[in-house]
């Protein structure tokens, strides 16, 4: 529907579901291997039941186990990828059970009004 509206699909948001393994660190900027982002509550909207780390800064490479593993280790009950639609990484997310949660379009709405 956004697409024939003559939006595209810039970016999605997959998300994990995580145990928490630590004691969990102070919201902020945090960082792990082959990663960094944010670490913080959610809207209450979407409370998941804890913090979640929407990771911003993620490498090429990076192995998602082990970005999980550091994450739970944070405290994150959440974790939170944007990636760019049809990325290489799409597939290691899906075979990682993650879901897509939010997708975010661009571009000028067509409309009645507007032709």
């Amino acid at each position: 529907m956004l697409v024939g509206s003559g939006l595209r699909l810039a970016e999605q948001w997959w998300v994990k579901p995580l145990e928490t393994t630590g004691p969990g660190a102070a919201p902020g900027r945090t960082s792990g291997t082959s990663f960094s982002g944010i670490l913080g509550p959610a809207p209450p909207v979407y409370d998941p039941g804890g913090p979640v780390l929407l990771a911003d800064r993620v490498t090429d490479d990076v192995d998602l186990t082990v970005m999980e593993r550091e994450a739970a280790a944070l405290g994150a009950v959440l974790a939170v990828v944007p990636t760019k639609p049809a990325a290489e990484r799409e597939q290691q997310l899906h075979q990682r059970s993650w879901t897509v949660a939010s997708q975010w379009y661009v571009g000028r709405l067509e409309t009645s009004l507007s032709r």
